[in-house]
């Protein structure tokens, strides 16, 4: 089995790799392309086999985080795995996103909150005062009632 030859048939299809791809989803594309590479390649296996090399690339540089810093540590900090360096192009694909999130942060908020009708001591007034109160004959109070 020649895996730098399937290397190279994965890399010229990009949609079975790169998540920017337009048809990255499209199931129907990955098995066109999964068909073609099967044909050029003359395997059962092409998919499988892909998804462990790209596995093995993905947890490759795990093994370099405890390393030793200074002079000593450069040698080892080059991965040794045969091919490490083809599949180099899948760099991108496993780097970490920046996350996007629809809720504001927090400080966008603040000036929301100053404008609300309710001051801020009449808040803390609301917050720190005693849920349940015992009055002058003893009955427990559980704060205002309202009588309509």
């Amino acid at each position: 089995m020649d895996i730098e030859k399937l290397i190279l048939l994965v890399f010229e299809r990009k949609p079975l790799w790169d998540v920017k791809s337009k048809s990255y989803h499209n199931r129907d594309v990955a098995r066109k392309l999964w068909r073609e590479i099967a044909e050029e390649y003359t395997c059962e296996g092409c998919k499988a086999n892909w998804q462990n090399l790209r596995d093995n690339f993905r947890r490759e540089p795990a093994k370099f985080l405890n390393t030793p810093t200074g002079s000593a540590a450069l040698d080892d900090t080059i991965s040794l795995w045969k091919y490490y360096k083809q599949l180099w192009f899948l760099v991108d694909v496993f780097s970490s996103r920046k996350m996007q999130t629809n809720i504001p942060p927090v400080s966008s908020q603040l000036p929301e909150l100053a404008d609300a009708d309710i001051s801020t001591q009449a808040l803390e007034d609301e917050i720190m005062a005693p849920a349940n109160t015992i009055d002058t004959d003893g009955y427990i109070n559980n704060g205002p009632v309202d009588t309509q």
